[in-house]
């Protein structure tokens, strides 16, 4: 779970393991309701009163380019507002709106690398990153159990 700006969402990971590793597929929820609903509260607003806090503040020096459907994200994070301890990533993006898409779209994207000269490598994602370094334990425990890279 994530806060922009004001608006809070949830992303849930719905695919492991895609394109050896190196894809990840989520289901994006930004509806304040939906989000409750899934963690099993009445409102956002009682997130402290259930012991939901903040772990980690990530902030992101972002940009976008656009090539047809695909979205190329390129991010340099910062954690905590330390900006000695970054990481970044590069991601290419295309949205399906149904799931009957997810595998044809896993197809255009790695097509797109290949033809663009980007590496096609597992990377690790901005928190699991954050994780990994400042608490291993809890990052070996996730990656066992859930499969967290």
């Amino acid at each position: 779970m994530r806060k922009r700006g004001n608006s809070w969402q949830l992303k849930i990971d719905v695919g492991k393991n895609r394109l050896n590793g190196s894809a990840s597929v989520f289901q994006e929820i930004t509806d304040p309701d939906k989000i409750a609903k899934k963690l099993k509260i009445e409102s956002l607003s009682m997130l402290d009163s259930v012991g939901i806090q903040q772990y980690c503040k990530i902030s992101t020096e972002r940009s976008h380019y656009k090539k047809d459907e695909f979205t190329v994200v390129v991010d340099k994070c910062f954690y905590n507002d330390d900006k000695d301890f970054n990481y970044q990533i590069c991601e290419v993006e295309l949205v399906v709106k149904d799931k009957s898409y997810i595998k044809e779209s896993e197809f255009k994207i790695e097509k797109f690398i290949r033809q663009h000269g980007f590496e096609l490598k597992p990377v690790v994602g901005k928190l699991p990153y954050f994780l990994k370094v400042e608490n291993p334990e809890i990052f070996s425990f996730l990656s066992k159990v859930y499969g967290f890279n």
